[in-house]
């Protein structure tokens, strides 16, 4: 099975069961996506550009009204990048995402403390 494939296959296996997930459940999707995610896309990410299966999350996400939450807060470069290649080079593959819902209700219970 080609690359490609095996990416859409677990695009529409995770879709299948997030459809699932009634809307006003609490929703924490986290993993290995490989996937990278670069700053046109993202505020604070380690990668330098969105590769393919980084727009198969982020269309997942939009689909489903997720957020990348690891994506959304200024951390040190070291605690963003979570892969180191055998040639040295490293990246962000690692993700959490949340109902965009969560992530305002949590937005608004900041400002109201």
């Amino acid at each position: 099975m080609s690359e490609e494939k095996k990416v859409k296959n677990f695009y529409k296996d995770i879709k299948s069961v997030t459809e699932n997930v009634p809307a006003h459940n609490f929703l924490v999707i986290a993993g290995v996506f490989s996937a990278q995610v670069g700053p046109e896309d993202a505020p604070f990410t380690y990668n330098v550009s969105t590769n393919r299966n980084g727009y198969e999350l982020l269309d997942y996400a939009d689909e489903f009204q997720l957020v990348i939450a690891n994506t959304k807060f200024m951390k040190l470069a070291s605690k963003l990048r979570s892969h180191q290649y055998p040639t040295g080079a490293r990246s962000q593959l690692d993700y959490i995402l949340v109902r965009n819902t969560l992530r305002m209700l949590s937005h608004t219970l900041y400002l109201r403390v």
